[in-house]
């Protein structure tokens, strides 16, 4: 089986490609982060630690025992968590675009954050969230998606993500034993993320980078 948790203001349809991919061969899990898509409102900051342990509570539910876990940036978070604390539970890692949570999120990444939460109180709402869209999609039609998904959220429900983003500094105490496979998308523009996960890669034994 395998369960796909997006990133942050996106929703269950980012994985659209990867479910008709997939369908045919595994049995596929795709839900709803609070404060994303269908799911509960947030009226507090995002905590992805409890996210984690609601991936478990939805693979209890549906009667699965064991699952491999592919979440793409914040969601790769949500993996690595549910994958350190029910280790019984996961059967691999996939994460896309993700950094390694049992590091810390480190000073730079922390500073990217604040600068979004910055311009989040300076630009008016529609313009901001369309100028997230246009600046982490390359093709129009996932623009066009992470726009729609951003507009639907809403502006106060991607601060309360954002500040949960900023409270995650700790990470977790070590890293999931878990098979790892690291993945950065070819027109990722962050260099720091192409260095942080070809480092990941070398510090993990046995994990695949691509």
């Amino acid at each position: 089986m395998i369960v796909f948790t997006h990133g942050a203001g996106l929703d269950h349809h980012m994985f659209d490609a990867q479910v008709s991919a997939f369908n045919n061969r595994y049995r596929i899990l795709i839900w709803d982060m609070a404060g994303h898509g269908r799911s509960v409102r947030l009226n507090s900051a995002f905590e992805y630690t409890k996210m984690g342990d609601c991936l478990i509570k939805l693979l209890e539910e549906i009667g699965a025992a064991k699952a491999m876990l592919a979440g793409q940036s914040l969601g790769s978070w949500v993996s690595q968590y549910a994958a350190y604390k029910y280790p019984e539970r996961v059967s691999a890692i996939v994460s896309i675009g993700g950094t390694p949570l049992h590091q810390g999120v480190g000073r730079a990444f922390m500073l990217i954050q604040r600068l979004m939460m910055v311009a989040c109180k300076i630009i008016p709402d529609k313009a901001f969230l369309r100028w997230i869209a246009r600046t982490r999609a390359v093709t129009l039609e996932a623009q066009l998606y992470f726009e729609e998904s951003l507009l639907k959220m809403g502006r106060k429900q991607f601060e309360y993500v954002w500040k949960g983003m900023l409270k995650a500094n700790a990470g977790i105490p070590e890293a999931p034993r878990q098979p790892l496979l690291i993945t950065l998308g070819e027109h990722e523009s962050t260099k720091m993320l192409h260095r942080i996960s070809a480092e990941w890669h070398a510090g993990t034994p046995g994990s695949r980078y691509q």
